[in-house]
């Protein structure tokens, strides 16, 4: 498992590809984007891409799982939520989407007990190379677990002791990087 004090900012992953099918892309916007141009074939002629092109939240979608699935050792807690959204170039169906993600920020609270938020920055990349989208995605992740038995920090366990040269037990906190203990 990964927690929050393994991620390294900058650090690039490739996620592989996904397809843009025609059908999920319309089930995608039957049940969540309603909206004519992603529904009727002479409404998606009619608009600025001249053809049927895939909405964004679909393939944010597409991304985050991609992202998700080659990254899913992290201790991730919770998500929390997305920051900023760039959409640059429409895609369409059978178009293959490339996707990477690195880590772009990563907050660590005092002490080594509390879990901290990490933003993944996720980008698709359309079949001729340019970015189609690009997002940023925000997680609560675990620190590393309290005892060998998993017992978990963020769940209110005890952290674990270090001895000081004084012999005084103190909290193990961030010692060595940069962080109050």
């Amino acid at each position: 498992m990964v927690h929050l004090d393994d991620l390294v900012i900058g650090d690039a992953v490739d996620c592989g590809t996904a397809l843009v099918e025609a059908e999920a892309m319309a089930a995608f916007a039957r049940r969540f984007l309603p909206h004519p141009v992603f529904l009727d074939p002479t409404a998606a002629g009619a608009s600025l891409y001249g053809r049927p092109a895939a909405a964004s939240l679909y393939v944010m979608a597409l991304c985050l799982g991609r992202a998700v699935r080659v990254l899913g050792g992290v201790a991730v807690l919770c998500d929390l939520g997305f920051g900023a959204v760039n959409v640059a170039a429409p895609l369409h169906p059978g178009d293959r989407l490339t996707v990477r993600a690195w880590w772009s920020a990563v907050e660590r609270p005092p002490g080594a007990v509390r879990p901290g938020a990490a933003t993944l920055t996720i980008e698709g990349l359309a079949p001729d190379g340019r970015p189609a989208v690009r997002f940023d995605a925000r997680f609560l992740v675990a620190r590393e677990p309290c005892s060998p038995a998993g017992e978990h920090a963020a769940f209110g366990r005890r952290a674990p002791v270090r001895h000081h040269r004084s012999g005084d037990p103190t909290p193990t906190g961030g010692a060595g990087r940069g962080e109050p203990g």
